[in-house]
């Protein structure tokens, strides 16, 4: 009998996908697992026992979270992450693959799609008493996981779906009076990867609300604003060595917002996390990889695992790529393969990632895995500044957005990147700019962000060599000039210049996946504007006042004709312009 026992799992094993080197082009891979799965059709969700933990994560620490993709949520999520980056062709394929998949399973009734219907995700047979008993599983919205009665996930990717695909007052109209409030505090610290579903899932409900055009709940807000805190907490207090080992790091459901929320208050922290559980189970990238976790229980025992649940390949990558914002290069070296034959959703979310990151291009084969620290960014507010009222429609990455001041070389291009300016010119350094967020580059929507001028200024945008100058720059003048970042890529100069303040409207890229442009705007020579403010006032003559009679140049020291001495001929160039 044991005999056969280990035959069969030696059946299984064999059966299951060869471990290969990385694939040298990102885009090829992407584009091969987005169609295998789309012309499978819907597929049931994915099986895989990992061992007595799997008892854990299907109901004391989880909803079902062993029974791979069940919530329609995690396919409409993936495939819609994915589509910027598909073939035309496919991407026409994949959109029609999702609406079907909402259609039959709305994300506003269902959060799993049971085992009744679909094809296999791996290429062997299951066990006929699995079988038999997965037949009588249909679609339904059941969970037995203590911390909500309906995922919150499916908000975040009900947002992500009607963003895409429209109908948002409808969707919000059907899901919106099945918001959970959120557990015990001491229930999420316990269980991070829930904490992070509900931040994801407010999140979502907040974007599916303004799409809809609905005003804003501010009770929903500052109850994101207090998970968000909480998850700070976390990170502040526990010992990574202590976070459950189902936990995989606390990154589960870790999505793109709150990965750069993470990034820009908590980088040393998650680093930590990461490193200790690269100590602990340096495999962590292979999925299905051969090594021990532990789970204690509600009741003290503790649940164990012969090999990793596939939730820990993901985990770590998303926390590596969203969360540290490391390069292309160094993710590459953590990409290994699926854990199914067809439609492995981290798989391809890991791609996904990978594509996105800045760096350089993968290198074959790959090379030792290292943890590699991300510079911190800042956002201080600009004191008088020129820009005002700075609204990013893109609102998934509305947040990495920020007004700057005294752009230099060696400042950092992104807030959720890492690349550097090397070149700045004269013509615009030290003047306020915008830093943008690079992946606002895949948004389509127009504009992708507006702001107001306070004076009269020069607007330049700095925009990626690689696009083609798109239409709504049609009023902006090539000045000839680049600036240059850490990669180094050339971002040409474009100008337009403004006569009184107004609001400036910033459009998309266009077609590609290289690098967001960043904005730049300079005051306007105003004669006897001392203080480069674009206005001339009583701030301006106390300029000239302090520099009376006195042998210095520019009008930042009084001398409005630049004529090298401070005298009476200036004060009347302040008295002409003054109230301008």
């Amino acid at each position: 009998m044991k005999s056969k026992f280990l035959l069969i799992l030696l059946l299984l094993f064999s059966c299951a996908p060869k471990v290969t080197a990385a694939e040298s082009n990102v885009s090829t891979e992407l584009e091969k697992e987005v169609s295998e799965l789309v012309n499978a059709g819907h597929l049931r969700p994915g099986y895989f026992v990992t061992g007595f933990i799997d008892d854990s994560i299907h109901r004391d620490h989880g909803d079902q979270m062993g029974h791979y993709f069940h919530n329609p949520a995690d396919t409409i999520y993936t495939l819609t992450r994915a589509l910027p980056h598909l073939s035309s062709a496919l991407a026409t394929k994949t959109r029609a693959y999702i609406q079907s998949e909402y259609q039959n399973y709305p994300l506003t009734t269902y959060t799993t799609t049971g085992w009744r219907d679909g094809a296999n995700r791996d290429d062997y047979l299951l066990p006929p008493v699995v079988t038999d008993a997965f037949s009588k599983t249909g679609p339904g919205s059941y969970s037995p996981f203590p911390a909500w009665s309906f995922h919150p996930f499916n908000f975040y990717a009900a947002a992500k779906y009607a963003k895409e695909f429209g109908g948002a007052s409808t969707i919000f109209s059907a899901i919106k009076n099945k918001l959970n409030a959120p557990p015990a505090d001491s229930l999420l610290l316990d269980l991070p990867h829930a904490l992070n579903v509900y931040i994801a899932g407010y999140m979502g409900y907040l974007e599916l609300e303004q799409l809809a055009g609905q005003p804003k709940s501010t009770a929903v807000e500052n109850t994101l604003n207090r998970l968000l805190q909480l998850r700070l907490n976390h990170l502040d207090t526990v010992n990574p060595a202590n976070i459950r080992g189902s936990e995989a790091g606390g990154f589960i459901y870790l999505v793109p917002e709150l990965g750069s929320y993470l990034y820009q208050n908590r980088q040393a922290k998650v680093l930590q996390v990461v490193n200790t559980y690269n100590d602990i189970m340096p495999y962590w990238f292979v999925a299905k990889a051969d090594e021990q976790i532990r789970d204690e229980r509600t009741n003290g025992n503790y649940s164990e695992g012969s090999t990793t649940h596939l939730h820990a390949y993901h985990s770590l990558f998303s926390a590596k790529a969203l969360a540290l914002k490391q390069s292309r290069s160094e993710l590459e070296k953590y990409l290994d393969i699926g854990g199914f034959e067809t439609g492995d959703l981290f798989y391809i979310q890991n791609l996904v990632y990978t594509l996105e990151a800045g760096g350089v291009s993968p290198t074959i084969p790959p090379t030792t895995p290292t943890s590699t620290p991300v510079p911190g960014i800042t956002s201080t507010p600009v004191p008088g500044s020129l820009i005002s009222n700075l609204t990013v429609y893109d609102t998934a990455n509305a947040f990495a957005w920020s007004i700057q001041s005294n752009l230099q070389s060696g400042n950092t291009q992104y807030n959720d990147r890492t690349y550097t300016w090397n070149t700045v010119p004269s013509l615009v350094a030290g003047s306020q700019w915008i830093r943008t967020a690079n992946l606002s580059r895949s948004y389509t929507g127009s504009p992708v962000a507006t702001f107001s001028l306070t004076a009269p200024a020069t607007v330049y945008i700095a925009f990626d060599d690689r696009y083609t100058e798109p239409s709504w720059m049609s009023g902006y003048t090539d000045t000839g000039q680049d600036m240059v970042n850490s990669e180094p890529n050339p971002y040409s100069l474009y100008s337009a210049s403004y006569s009184s303040p107004q609001t400036i409207s910033l459009g998309p890229v266009g077609s590609g996946s290289y690098g967001m442009y960043s904005v730049i705007v300079k005051a306007s020579s105003v004669p006897g504007d001392g203080n480069g403010d674009g206005h001339v006032n009583g701030v301006d003559y106390m300029i000239w006042y302090n520099h009376y009679k006195q042998s210095v140049s520019g009008p930042a020291n009084g001398d409005y004709n630049s004529s090298g001495y401070v005298d009476g001929v200036d004060y009347m160039i302040w008295l002409t312009n003054y109230g301008r």
